[in-house]
């Protein structure tokens, strides 16, 4: 098992690879002590053009006038306690300029809060409402691992969305701080989530409505819960594509005649039918699924993931989805229903007609 600071190295050099996949190209650092793990992953990645500022709060606006002149997120670093609240300015400015930016501040752990320790006070929410999405994920634990991709990723998203500005992730840090990175987590191979957040009020862009291109012809299934849109189209798709919808009894598809693999906990708990039943694709429509089973199956499944929950919702508990649609899920469906008399008959009969034999 690697050790503490060797953990902290490999997550901040994971944070940042995510970031320079996702088209992040810039970052400010405010030197100080408690950053360093953050401060010597972005030093490090030949992705990143590094910009060093004493000052904090000219940090700030260096990365927002970066963040605007690329249309980027930039990065922007500081050390913990009073240096952090130097950025709020900057982050006021970058909400309501809609300027995205990736807003990092170190932190004391949770055991040297609230005992008098220097340069520790309370920074979560610092910046109040002006982030559009502030995550605090406590000091860096190698069981999380799987989740440093998503977790980076969503940074991004949330700060590129229709109405993009700042991101504030805090970053708790234990001594000692210096440490080396080990291997990153695996890159999926369909590459960094993303979150397609159209301009309202219409819910369903181009990309979305294509994407159905990408599914037919495929081995996939539909995993529908509460808030999945209508049961009838959501039937309908199924059919044409030639898909099985596994889904919790919240979901309207369940009071559709013959619509539900029945059962599906005890067919993924065999062995030989969990293999023969892998996806390639799965769409995940409104909230999870309260089966531990069924979900811990997905997400082992190596199978691309596209999750659709509704606007404004980020569903992705297992950290493995590869795109996020910021849309309604019955909108969503009524617009590949519609698209999906388009499509070449399928012949992924035998793949429903497997999962239905099984079931």
């Amino acid at each position: 098992m690697a050790n503490p600071e060797d953990t902290q190295a490999t997550f901040c050099a994971t944070l940042v690879d995510e970031w320079v996949r996702c088209g992040v190209g810039h970052a400010v650092v405010s030197p100080g002590s408690r950053s360093t793990p953050m401060a010597l992953a972005v030093a490090g990645h030949p992705g990143l053009e590094l910009h060093v500022q004493q000052d904090e709060r000219c940090a700030g606006f260096v990365a927002l006038g970066l963040a605007l002149a690329t249309g980027r997120p930039a990065i922007v670093l500081t050390t913990s306690g009073t240096a952090a609240v130097e950025l709020h300015p900057a982050v006021v400015e970058a909400d309501l300029a809609r300027v995205p930016m990736l807003v990092c501040t170190a932190d004391r752990p949770p055991e040297l809060h609230d005992v008098g320790a220097p340069q520790s006070i309370d920074q979560l929410h610092l910046f109040g409402r002006a982030p559009r999405w502030f995550h605090a994920p406590g000091p860096p634990d190698a069981a999380t691992a799987p989740r440093w991709r998503s977790l980076a990723a969503r940074a991004v998203a949330e700060a590129m969305g229709a109405a993009p500005g700042p991101v504030h992730l805090n970053l708790a840090f234990r001594e000692p701080l210096l440490g080396t990175a080990g291997p990153l987590p695996t890159i999926r191979p369909q590459g960094a989530v993303v979150s397609e957040r159209p301009a309202r009020p219409r819910l369903v862009t181009r990309p979305a409505m294509t994407m159905l291109d990408e599914l037919a012809g495929r081995r996939g299934i539909f995993v529908a819960g509460a808030g999945s849109g209508p049961g009838r189209p959501l039937h309908d798709l199924a059919r044409r594509l030639g898909w099985p919808v596994v889904a919790s009894p919240q979901a309207p598809v369940w009071g559709v005649a013959d619509a539900v693999i029945p059962a599906v906990d005890a067919l993924l708990r065999e062995p030989r039918l969990r293999d023969a039943l892998r996806p390639d694709v799965v769409v995940r429509l409104g909230t999870p699924l309260a089966s531990r089973v069924i979900g811990e199956w997905v997400a082992a499944s190596g199978a691309r993931e596209i999750v659709a929950a509704g606007p404004d919702r980020w569903i992705d508990p297992h950290g493995t989805a590869d795109v996020v649609l910021d849309v309604d899920p019955g909108a969503l469906l009524g617009a590949w229903e519609a698209a999906s008399g388009e499509l070449e008959p399928t012949e992924q009969g035998i793949w429903r007609e497997a999962w239905e034999k099984a079931g």
